[in-house]
């Protein structure tokens, strides 16, 4: 029987690939946020067993929840007049909502 190889370029391509729109200094600041966060969390309760385990479980779970949720795409408007309801809800079409007062631009709408 012969074993199931695994071609490690095919797979580290592909991890390229999942990492490619990561911004590296922010995913690096992050990073560091959580250990500092961790490591505070250990010294503050070193006599509470579990509470570092607990943490980091929900660090991870949570990770892994944005990254499905980053990889689902956004809804789009199946026809042309819901982008032309969406284009007319996001901007305004004269320059007077914008520079109303309040109460004013409220009777606009």
């Amino acid at each position: 029987m012969q074993a199931l190889q695994f071609d490690k370029r095919v797979w580290l391509d592909r991890t390229k690939r999942m990492f490619a729109g990561f911004d590296k200094p922010l995913a690096l600041v992050a990073f560091l946020l959580l250990c500092v966060g961790i490591a505070t969390l250990y010294s503050a309760s070193i006599d509470v067993p579990g509470r570092v385990e607990d943490q980091l479980r929900n660090i991870m779970l949570t990770f892994v929840l944005m990254w499905i949720l980053a990889n689902v795409p956004p809804p789009t408007p199946s026809n042309a007049s819901e982008w032309e309801a969406v284009h007319r809800c996001s901007r305004p079409t004269d320059g007077t909502a914008l520079s109303a007062p309040l109460p004013q631009a409220l009777q606009l709408h």
